[in-house]
């Protein structure tokens, strides 16, 4: 039976489904985010809310805006140290009557997204810099790689983004989701055109039902755009949709400046030097030519403030802190020192992760198809979590490093569904903390996988996980804490976790602390490390199941390589290539041997191989048709690493 319940505010009056043949209707008008969570599932919706012509293979192209007038670039006044962007710029002035009126109206409901549009391209002048009539130069490249317009769309589908996420409490969820119509509003049930896939329709349906909306408006909130009242701060959203104009713009390679005569570098640049990042090119022109960008320039004080913050390098992954993949050190320490050396604030980091999310929901150049990066490309549950852990982060105004990253990580553990029981105290209890959020949807496997591996590798992950990489910080819950380094980052080591932990949690857990036991032998702990940290790649296990790892060629076995100082990875070796002094051999047998010491194989293996080439010396044929001879390898030395795999 098909559905043909109304639209109500920003979801239908009933939500059904086939397999249950329930129907769940609300008497009431309600935003999305206020709907309870314990009706039918989205994954479980048989019909999507849209029209779609399930008959047609042919659909309607993704859509695109008309690029702004380009700009001519007046090659004949330009010299070495010439700024681009300011000579461009030059008596070009931004209408801030209009600007305002975008700021200011933004959550009215006769303010539709036409409105929105025409207001900003008029406002803002430098969204002409991503569309230039080069003439010259590089003939429009990008630093991205991408083109000119795709660059200029992805902007505007940053400024939509700001746009249907300030009014989460009318149409902005069901435009975010499925992008507007012809008339410039969202799309809903009565909606002809475009002609769209019935799965994508679908997909885009599932993430309107299922995406947790109060958490975007939660970081709003934080950020200072919106106020617990419902208002909204005019001069907060002005700043943002001036910053989310500008902050693409460097990606054209015409416009990167070079570091003047006078300045002897600028963020690792030197004197003479083009500003080849992009990020470091725009901050460049807000702390030394700010006049060159008129819509930065007349924004108040304080709100200049803001969006130089966002441009600072943080160097903040926010896929490390999801994860627990890396220790503190590493994870924050460059942010928490753009924080504390200036006058940032928790509304300025809520502010910088509000436009790093309207940036990647705008990331596909169809602007007015909605925020496809997210509803169609990116998986909710990851994006659910990232919303849900910058309130953490935001606290590092305050906190240190470690004590931000212990609260986030207790946090992840006590809202964990189904709840993981208290939270744990003691020794080891960062290691199975850190173990929840790296396992992700095999947390629950992990928990009970560390109780039952050997007390030796509980030891190991309990000291390797509790390091901090700063010497004079601790985790509270951790009362024996080893002040040496370093400390390690296993990248990838959650993607491993949550390809195995499933099928043998004990297993992962053991390659796990056999990969920080092996690390520890090639970077040996000293309290003068203790500040350092090692990140350690272990790209070539992460996608292997359990039963592939012990699947090499005869005399094959795993080693780690350490690559430089602050650097090593996982790799194959073998005894006649292997480096006994930068690589230390991995135990990843179910069935652990007591055999440690790849120098004494490898002393017996060229003991044993000398015997040989004693015979190659009279007979070349000989020596390489012996029936203990594989390839160019003595077989002792496949027999003995064999031992290693049993």
């Amino acid at each position: 039976m098909e559905d043909s319940s109304p639209m109500m505010g920003l979801l239908p009056r009933s939500t059904r489904t086939r397999e249950l043949n329930v129907v769940v209707t609300y008497f009431s008008w309600k935003a999305v985010h206020e709907l309870p969570v314990n009706g039918p599932k989205p994954h479980r919706m048989t019909m999507p809310r849209l029209k779609v012509n399930s008959g047609s293979t042919v659909f309607d192209p993704k859509r695109r805006l008309p690029p702004p007038e380009p700009l001519e670039v007046p090659w004949d006044d330009v010299e070495h140290d010439t700024c681009f962007v300011d000579l461009l710029m030059r008596n070009k002035v931004t209408d801030w009557a209009r600007a305002r009126r975008a700021a200011t109206k933004i959550r009215d409901k006769d303010y539709t997204l036409k409105h929105f549009h025409d207001d900003c391209v008029a406002a803002f002048p430098e969204l002409r810099l991503y569309v230039l009539d080069v003439g010259g130069g590089t003939g429009g490249a990008t630093t991205s790689g991408r083109s000119p317009d795709d660059e200029y769309q992805r902007t505007m589908g940053a400024l939509f983004a700001i746009y249907w996420l300030m009014r989460l409490q009318s149409d902005g969820a069901q435009a975010f989701c499925h992008g507007v119509g012809s008339d410039w509003c969202a799309l809903s049930e009565q909606s002809e055109w475009p002609q769209r896939d019935p799965a994508e329709v679908l997909q885009r349906e599932g993430f309107l039902l299922g995406c947790t909306w109060s958490s975007f408006e939660n970081v709003l909130k934080l950020s200072g755009l919106l106020d617990s009242n419902g208002d909204h701060d005019h001069d907060r959203t002005l700043a943002m949709l001036a910053l989310t104009a500008i902050h693409d713009i460097m990606k054209n390679q015409d416009l990167l400046p070079n570091v003047p005569s006078h300045m002897r570098s600028f963020r690792g640049f030197a004197s003479g030097d083009t500003i080849s990042d992009h990020d470091v090119a725009l901050a460049y022109l807000l702390e030394n030519v700010p006049t060159s960008l008129p819509s930065f320039f007349g924004l108040p004080p304080e709100q200049r403030e803001s969006v130089k913050f966002t441009q600072s390098k943080m160097e903040f992954n926010m896929g490390w802190l999801v994860q627990a993949e890396a220790p503190p050190s590493a994870l924050f320490s460059k942010f928490r020192a753009v924080i504390t050396s200036g006058t940032a604030t928790s509304r300025d980091i809520a502010f910088y992760f509000v436009h790093w999310l309207t940036d990647l929901a705008g990331a596909e150049p169809f602007p007015l198809e909605g925020c496809e990066k997210f509803v169609l490309k990116f998986p909710q549950h990851v994006l659910q979590t990232f919303l849900d852990s910058i309130p953490q982060i935001r606290q590092l105004d305050t906190h240190t490093e470690t004590e931000v990253f212990e609260s986030y990580l207790c946090w992840r553990w006590s809202s964990h569904l189904p709840p993981l029981g208290t939270l744990p105290e003691g020794r080891g209890s960062i290691a199975r903390l850190r173990l929840v959020a790296m396992a992700q949807h095999n947390s629950v496997h992990v928990v009970h996988g560390y109780t039952s591996i050997s007390e030796d590798d509980q030891h190991v992950l309990a000291e390797e996980m509790a390091l901090s990489g700063f010497p004079d910080q601790t985790y509270a819950r951790e009362p024996r804490y080893s002040k040496q380094g370093p400390s390690f980052l296993v990248y990838y080591g959650p993607a491993f976790l949550q390809k195995n932990a499933a099928t043998d949690p004990k297993f992962s857990l053991e390659v796990l602390a056999e990969l920080y036991r092996q690390a520890r032998v090639l970077w040996p702990a000293s309290p003068d490390k203790a500040h350092r940290t090692v990140t350690l790649r272990i790209d070539a296990l992460k996608e292997l199941d359990i039963e592939s790892l012990n699947k090499l060629n005869p005399g094959e076995f795993w080693v780690i390589h350490r690559t430089s100082m602050t650097d090593g990875q996982v790799k194959r070796s073998d005894m006649l290539t292997c480096d006994t002094a930068k690589m230390s051999v991995l135990n990843l047998s179910r069935c652990r041997t007591s055999l440690a010491s790849l120098p004494q194989l490898r002393s017996f293996s060229h003991e044993f191989e000398s015997q040989f080439r004693e015979v190659a010396n009279d007979d070349d044929d000989a020596f390489n048709s012996h029936p203990f001879r594989i390839g160019c390898r003595p077989l002792v030395a496949c027999c003995t690493v064999k031992s290693l795999r049993l």
